[in-house]
């Protein structure tokens, strides 16, 4: 508003300077006298420029800060929103799509609703006070200068809509991009063993080129309309205010310091409708791409805590894991992958998940550590099915180690702790880390790492067994009753194998429940009962002993000569 009106004001002043100095000019003036009567209006020009100038930096200042905070609250916000969704989310939507939509999609809501409030207020004013004062200026030229103004509004709402519709393919466009690259970087050892290097740079290099044809494509229509838009409201008027303008000053009825401060008007009055046009243009981009974001802030995970979620304090928790009748098909899937599954698991036992790639092992423990429900049947934890349970203090009760061990750009000690509910600080934090480190077989390359020296990108800086080794550190120092392994083995030698089984007998011997599947001999053995799958279905259950001495057991005939002893 200050803005509008100094600049308004300066617009005035420059009028009367000319006119004051056209005037002593034409009367050929003493030019002390001149001096004089110019000094105060040329002293008041300073004092409204330099003001101008302060309080647009300040406005500047203030706009931009609350920018940026806009914008990195409204990136927390959807990132909260991302994490909490559930894991067969991020399996249909890949992970470069996600961050492209976390921070491309942010970028242009920030770019256009963090601007709007400076640039509706400033140009608004701007506007406004220009077309009154142009009025008073000069009525005639003002209506000749606002005549196209009703076309050129039509103009830039179709120019909106156009924009808006296009963004959204470029989005998406970029998304595939961003996943494209993501994808590749993420597998590079897989990309150069394969020699496949130039078909990723031509997958990589289609994607861009699509984008850049949706690029093109909103440019050529966007700088059309434009075009058509300021043609009108621009071009087609300026002939005849000048020769209107020309006409009143032969007239005698416009001086040349009026004709100055109307066009200094008129050209506040145009950047104000420019302005405000491309602000419009934005919200219409920004409008389709804000229906997505709020789509994701909103979303609602399949697998969350209920209203009345029952609280369980981890102190409580006894351990034990029973399925009754569970079956589960993933999303967009018509095979069942699980079917009526039923089998428990009691504190103080290991229990082998054994069965051929595909048999639901890895399902099992999906369910089970509640990254999905099932369609039908239940999952309890000491009597409470998983669904009624609160989210959090069920996750607390559980350590899970994957086939694929999940380690972060961090230091060996942070990747170990990381989300342990450890209430001891210090020494004692430290001692029982160690503890865990010792009981996967980690201590000496741990020992070897530099303390502070980040692992790199999932781990990158250790070998695959060194991986597992510290998940499975991590499972342990979390010190939940329910431990839920997926081949936690399958990158050991079978000495440390060996040693990480007899470490998984002791933790169950010290009262936790124990589930665990398995490839390797060594590891199916030292537990207490085996339950065999098939087809997503219990075929067999028991002790590995009793298995073996049933004459047509199927763990003997498939399973069990199939298992690498090393």
């Amino acid at each position: 508003m200050s803005l509008a009106g100094t600049a308004s004001l300066r617009a005035f002043l420059t009028g009367r300077l000319l006119d004051i100095a056209l005037e002593f000019a034409r009367n050929g003036s003493d030019p002390s006298g001149a001096f004089a009567a110019l000094a105060p209006i040329a002293g008041l020009y300073f004092a409204c420029a330099l003001y101008g100038y302060m309080a647009n930096v300040v406005q500047g200042i203030l706009f931009a800060l609350a920018r940026w905070k806009m914008s990195m609250s409204m990136r927390q916000k959807l990132f909260k929103a991302l994490i909490r969704q559930e894991v067969g989310f991020f399996e249909q939507n890949s992970s470069g799509a996600l961050v492209s939509r976390l921070t491309n999609d942010t970028d242009q809501l920030q770019n256009v609703l963090n601007r709007a409030p400076e640039t509706l207020v400033t140009n608004v004013m701007r506007l406004v006070v220009s077309l009154v004062l142009m009025a008073q200026q000069h009525v005639l030229l003002t209506l000749v200068s606002v005549a196209p103004l009703p076309l050129a509004f039509l103009l830039v709402k179709k120019t909106g809509k156009v924009v808006g519709r296009y963004g959204v393919l470029q989005n998406d466009s970029l998304a595939r991009v961003n996943a494209v690259a993501s994808e590749a970087i993420a597998n590079v050892r897989a990309v150069q063993i394969a020699g496949a290097e130039k078909t990723e740079v031509e997958e990589y290099c289609q994607a861009t080129n699509k984008y850049l044809k949706v690029i093109e494509q909103t440019l050529f229509k966007e700088t059309a309309l434009r075009f058509v838009s300021t043609l009108l409201n621009d071009a087609l008027s300026d002939v005849p205010l000048l020769c209107l303008s020309c006409w009143f000053i032969a007239c005698g009825q416009l001086t040349m310091g009026q004709f100055y401060t109307y066009r200094t008007l008129l050209w506040s009055y145009r950047r104000g409708f420019r302005e405000l046009a491309e602000l419009f243009t934005g919200v219409s981009r920004a409008q389709a791409v804000s229906q997505r974001y709020f789509d994701l802030t909103d979303r609602q995970p399949s697998v969350s805590s209920k209203p009345s979620a029952t609280r369980l304090p981890l102190s409580h928790v006894r351990g034990t894991l029973s399925l009754q009748g569970v079956s589960f098909r993933y999303p967009d899937q018509d095979e069942w992958a699980l079917q009526d599954v039923t089998f428990d698991v009691q504190p103080g036992e290991v229990v082998a998940l054994v069965g051929a790639s595909g048999a639901g092992k890895s399902s099992v423990l999906r369910l089970c550590a509640r990254l999905a429900d099932p369609q039908d049947g239940s999952i309890r934890l000491d009597g409470h099915e998983l669904r009624d349970l609160d989210l959090q203090d069920f996750r607390r009760c559980i350590g899970v180690v994957d086939q694929e061990p999940a380690l972060f750009d961090r230091s060996v000690w942070d990747n170990v702790g990381y989300g342990c509910t450890l209430s001891q600080k210090g020494c004692v934090r430290d001692e029982l880390l160690a503890d865990a480190v010792a009981a996967a077989q980690a201590t000496k390359f741990v020992e070897a790492l530099p303390v502070d020296e980040p692992l790199g990108e999932r781990g990158s800086r250790l070998s695959g067994g060194q991986r597992q080794r510290l998940a499975i550190a991590r499972a342990i120092a979390r010190g939940a009753p329910v431990l839920l392994m997926d081949e936690p083995t399958s990158a050991l030698d079978g000495e440390t194998e060996e040693a990480v089984a007899s470490t998984l007998s002791r933790l169950a011997a010290q009262g936790r429940a124990v589930l665990v599947a398995a490839h390797r001999l060594r590891t199916v053995a030292r537990a207490h009962r085996i339950v065999m799958l098939e087809d997503g279905r219990v075929v067999e259950e028991g002790r590995r002993e009793e298995l073996l001495a049933q004459p047509n057991s199927r763990y003997r005939a498939t399973v069990e000569p199939s298992m690498e002893v090393e």
